[in-house]
């Protein structure tokens, strides 16, 4: 076995992979090796990530299963890819706006490479649901920070309670 055999394997074994959502993923490592990053899985991890050290891309998983769709965990793998064709450094993940443009710029890279994937249409259309998903959710993260941020500056006023 090869090792993007091996790979493929191991996280059919973690997450109890179909057929199908096996050879998506085996598509996905495919071009994670070729860009050159590695991919592996920490048991402290809760979410998937990607981390960026000079020229070392690293991919990193939860060891046990996080996500309630098998197809989910193919999606988080070509959305941390995505992350490597733009890396944001250490010191920049604590600014919200980059971050947020980060994540948002890994979906599109993502969704550039899953679209190469022969994707049945209930797998196009649940790549995009789950996307949109996450997006909103970095969103609401975004504002949430951003409107405490201005609050605290004393730059937005909430509105009056109703009480």
């Amino acid at each position: 076995m090869n090792k993007i055999d091996l790979k493929t394997s191991e996280f059919s074994e973690i997450y109890k992979f179909s057929n199908r959502t096996k050879s998506i993923v085996k598509t996905l490592l495919d071009r994670t090796y070729e860009e050159g990053c590695m991919v592996g899985f920490d048991p402290r991890q809760l979410n998937p990530a990607h981390i960026h050290s000079g020229e070392t891309c690293i991919i990193r998983f939860p060891k046990t299963n996080y996500s309630k769709k098998e197809i989910h965990v193919a999606f988080d793998l070509a959305h941390e890819l995505g992350h490597h064709f733009d890396p944001i450094t250490y010191e920049e993940q604590d600014k919200i706006e980059k971050r947020y443009i980060s994540e948002l710029k890994a979906w599109v890279k993502a969704t550039k490479i899953m679209l190469l994937i022969d994707l049945t249409r209930h797998e196009e259309l649940e790549y995009f649901s789950y996307m949109t998903y996450c997006i909103n959710t970095y969103e609401r993260e975004y504002l949430r920070i951003k409107t405490s941020k201005m609050v605290e500056d004393g730059g937005f006023e909430p509105p009056p309670s109703y009480s």
